[in-house]
């Protein structure tokens, strides 16, 4: 078996070679990008970075059907550096494994992810890339282990994982782990103007930027002003956002929590286990907004330019009741907010 799948990764590496029952791969990742940085009260950034969205890595993997039932398959991962072309002092650092595979599951021999690491990288929705990465709001530990003895569930088991691995000549660790991460989307408003009709003012359901852009905060360039000039002409570019206020419009809530427990049996067998849960739940928000001229029908604060927000609320949760405010956007200088 090891000559086999040594000649078809020669084959695949060069010719390119595969069969119906046997294949082997050569690809790989570069993530390379460019950051701008800029927050209050510090100076502007401008980096280059890696892996922000995935790992930069080249990966040989293969498989062989040996009948039966039975696959055998290899999967080295190396990582390297895109900014210097440099790679890790360990040449297959990222993974150096060979696998047996069967209807009971995986059993996978050589330099593996830990499952308290894989069952967080797998399945956390934020992942360990990025300035997002959990790595930076959880405890770090272990990565990797050499000499691993590990032993992976089948897939189909309707979404049930499970993992466990063996290490021998190393040391025993006793793990609890848990984290909590929330993360809010906030967006600007991006109003439309509602006046009284298109009949009326021909920039009836236009957006605010695209009528600043188009230079009709004044008058409209294609048909009637009804509704004049809009904002009382105190709204520009640079606070079409900032006046009107910003909203939230996604809530992700995560926890995460693993056990782990590893003994050292002998001088040469030690052995992890490893259980762990995960919860995600995110929340979309969509509340109805509108910016109402003067002369509007539906203006709740008639013969004011009024931004009212009375509709929406959370789509995935019936249950949390609907926010309704209403802000006077007539006295820019000193915006007015009425629930």
């Amino acid at each position: 078996m090891k000559k086999s799948l040594l000649a078809l990764a020669v084959l695949g590496a060069y010719a390119g070679v595969a069969s119906a029952q046997s294949s082997v791969q050569l690809f790989g990742t570069l993530d390379l990008n460019g950051r701008y940085i800029k927050n209050d009260g510090r100076d502007r950034q401008l980096s280059m970075g890696t892996d922000g969205v995935n790992s930069s890595e080249i990966r040989f993997q293969g498989i062989e059907d040996l009948g039966g039932g039975l696959k055998a398959g290899f999967n080295l991962r190396s990582g390297i550096n895109p900014d210097n072309g440099t790679d890790n002092a360990k040449f297959w650092n990222r993974r150096a494994t060979v696998s047996l595979y069967s209807n009971a599951g995986e059993l996978r021999l050589g330099r593996d992810y830990v499952p308290t690491f894989w069952t967080t990288a797998i399945f956390d929705a934020f992942g360990y890339n990025g300035i997002g990465s959990t790595g930076n709001v959880q405890r770090g530990g272990q990565v990797r282990q050499d000499n691993s003895i590990g032993y992976f569930l089948p897939s189909n088991l309707g979404g049930f994982y499970g993992q466990i691995a063996w290490a021998p000549f190393k040391n025993t660790v006793i793990r609890i782990n848990g984290t909590e991460t929330t993360y809010d989307r906030i967006t600007p408003t991006n109003l439309t103007l509602t006046a009284l009709n298109a009949a009326n003012d021909a920039r009836n359901g236009q957006f605010l930027r695209y009528l600043l852009a188009s230079d009709q905060i004044t008058r409209s360039a294609s048909g009637p002003s009804g509704a004049g000039v809009i904002a009382n002409g105190k709204l520009t570019l640079d606070n079409v956002d900032s006046i009107f206020g910003w909203r939230k419009s996604l809530n992700a809530h995560v926890q995460r929590g693993d056990a782990t427990i590893e003994n050292r049996w002998t001088s040469w067998l030690s052995s992890q286990l490893s259980a762990g849960i995960l919860t995600f739940d995110d929340t979309n928000f969509s509340p109805g907004m509108s910016f109402f001229a003067p002369n509007a029908t539906a203006n709740p604060l008639p013969g004011h330019w009024t931004v009212a927000t009375t509709a929406g609320g959370p789509t995935t949760d019936a249950s949390r009741p609907a926010s309704a405010h209403m802000t006077d956007a007539s006295r820019m200088g000193s915006t007015a907010v009425r629930a």
